[in-house]
């Protein structure tokens, strides 16, 4: 489940380390986490992917939304991209939400914002913040 200390691994990002876990040292959760909660949780779930690469090129080639909802909007700096439903995935079970090619704006601040609708119309949001260079 975790990152943890292993002297005889010299692969991965850190030196002596399996980064491997869902979760990381620091007990936060890694995106593959998020996936699985997604899949196999009845909690409802929304995660934007990739939050952590906060300083992004101004065409982010996709943007991907883990969650187990039926319906979610993208919106960036309030702007809507439009909504995917859960019925219009290749597999009905997916729990996987793509758009490709968004365009944030140079050298800002950029708000990107996922609006999900479940099947009880209970409604979650998740938000980042990349600066697009």
């Amino acid at each position: 489940m975790f990152d943890f200390p292993s002297s005889g691994r010299e692969e991965g990002d850190t030196i002596g380390q399996n980064d491997k876990g869902l979760c990381t040292r620091e007990r936060i959760p890694k995106d593959a986490y998020f996936f699985y909660r997604s899949v196999w949780s009845s909690e409802k779930t929304i995660y934007i992917t990739e939050r952590r690469h906060n300083v992004r090129p101004c065409n982010v080639p996709f943007i991907k939304i883990y969650s187990n909802a039926q319906s979610i909007e993208l919106i960036v700096n309030d702007r809507s991209l439009g909504i995917i439903k859960r019925s219009e995935l290749p597999n009905s079970n997916n729990t996987v939400f793509v758009w490709n090619n968004v365009n944030i704006n140079k050298n800002e601040k950029n708000t990107v914002t996922a609006k999900a609708t479940f099947d009880d119309d209970t409604i979650k949001y998740d938000k980042v913040c990349w600066y697009g260079e």
